[in-house]
Parts: C-alpha cells; structure tokens; sequence
C-alpha cells in the first residue's frame, strides 16, 4: 500500500513526461511479474497478453485490432530497451516542455507511436519484409526528440566527454542511429516524420493538438493550462505574465535568444504553473 501510495503521489504531482515514464515502467512491471507467475504454473496467458497489446506488421491485422496503435506504444519487454527510451524521453522531453503545454507532450506522444506504428503495418503489409510484432516506445519518443531539436536546436547539454554539444546534434545522432535496424527502423522514421511535421506547424503558429481540445491555437497558451490569475495571490499574477513574455520572446527569436536570467525564470515560472 505504500508503495501505491508513494505512486500516486508522484503521478499527482508530476507533469506529462514523468508521468508517461510512470506508465511504461509500471506496464513493464506487471508484464515481468506475469511473465514470472505464469512461468511457475507453465501457463501461456501473459504471453498471449502481450501478444493482444502489440501493433501487428499488417494494415489488415492493425484494422481487426485497433487498439494496438496505442497499446504497442507502452509494452516493453526488454530492460535495456526501456532505460534508453525512458532516458530519452526524460531528458528531450524535459526541455520541450520548457515552452510546451502538457497538452502537446501528450499529443507527440502518441501521435509519434501511432504514425509510427501505421507506417510500419503498411510496409508490412505490402510484403516489403515479414515483421514480428510492433512494441515499444521508441517511435514515440523519437517524435519527442525531432520536435524538440527543430524547436530548440541550440540548447547545449554539457556531456562528459565532449563538453556543451547542441542538442540538434545529440538529436541527429540519436535518429540516425536509430534508424539503422532495416524494417524496424521504419516506425522511428515514421515518428521522426510526425514530429518534424508537427514542429514545423507549430513555429508557424499552427498547433494541431488544439484540434483535440476544440480550442483555437493562438489562444492555446492561456485556454490550456490551469488558469493562474484565479489565485488570490499577486504571485501567480506575475508568474502568468512572465511566462507569456518569455514565450513569446521564444517564438519570434528562438530559445537561444533567452538570457540566462531569463532562462532560469522560465523553468522556475513553468514548474510552478503545473
């Protein structure tokens, strides 16, 4: 109970990255603890569980089990795989929610698995190879990394090895590399594909999450996010109109235009209007 406990705390009070991280590595849990009762009884059920959560190599197989577009995106069964993932998503999603609105880190989320996931059942298919079943989160989150390396190419990470490196370089790596597993580099190029088209709409002012929300994207920034001005306090006030300032800043000249006061009053500002 504590430990449910301890989790729904953290899933109160975190914002979309950590909580897309709290789903796969809880779904991750449960498939190995399943995997592990099932073994002791020689019973097949978690591996025909899996086998009903993940996206299958054909359009024809995707229409009979529609779900899987979703479902493939959080089922990881290999340890490694999901550390990489996880970290990816930790640490590009971290910056694009910087100047994002939860709502878009969803969005890409799922946007990025699912074009993914179609791009890959239709080449499959056509008979261009024979796949094995889709699961994993690496087409989401290579959605995630391409979105926020088109907004925020010059943000610098200090690595350990090399010192500040551009985060458009880490990002370019990351996707080349990512790219070179032949057909099951196919749904990392189609969320790649999603998240370029989508950060590219989006510095044009276009916001294609809005659709989801029947709210209009130049208004996403004070419709989306919770309503600070309602707070007694003159704080919040403040808080509301520094981040609309700073973003708006962002849009015209770009996150590298920002000064480091300016910076650290952005990630202070943001963290506290979650």
């Amino acid at each position: 109970m504590i430990f449910i406990d301890t989790l729904k705390a953290m899933w109160h009070n975190s914002g979309p990255v950590i909580r897309l991280i709290i789903i796969n590595v809880v779904v991750f849990a449960l498939i190995i603890v399943g995997q592990l009762i099932a073994s002791l009884f020689n019973s097949g059920v978690m591996a025909a569980t899996v086998s009903w959560l993940e996206c299958p190599g054909s359009l024809r197989s995707v229409a009979l089990h529609p779900w899987t577009l979703i479902t493939y995106m959080f089922v990881q069964v290999d340890i490694f795989h999901l550390i990489f993932n996880m970290l990816w998503l930790y640490w590009f999603g971290s910056v694009f929610t910087f100047t994002a609105h939860p709502r878009q880190v969803y969005f890409l989320y799922l946007g990025g698995g699912i074009a993914g996931a179609l791009l890959f059942s239709v080449l499959g298919g056509l008979m261009l190879w024979h796949p094995a079943p889709l699961v994993g989160a690496s087409a989401s989150v290579i959605s995630i990394v391409t979105a926020t390396a088109i907004l925020h190419p010059n943000y610098r990470w200090n690595m350990i090895l090399f010192g500040e490196v551009s985060l458009k370089w880490i990002a370019v790596i990351t996707i080349v590399i990512s790219s070179l597993g032949g057909g099951s580099a196919i749904p990392h190029l189609g969320g790649a594909a999603f998240g370029l088209t989508y950060a590219l709409m989006l510095r044009h002012g276009r916001d294609l999450s809005t659709f989801f929300t029947l709210k209009s994207a130049k208004h996403y920034r004070r419709a989306g996010r919770p309503n600070l001005s309602s707070h007694v306090s003159g704080k919040c006030e403040n808080d509301e109109q520094a981040l609309d300032e700073i973003l708006d800043k962002v849009r015209r000249s770009g996150y590298s235009s920002l000064s480091g006061q300016e910076k650290r009053r952005l990630i202070e500002v943001s963290r506290r209007s979650r």
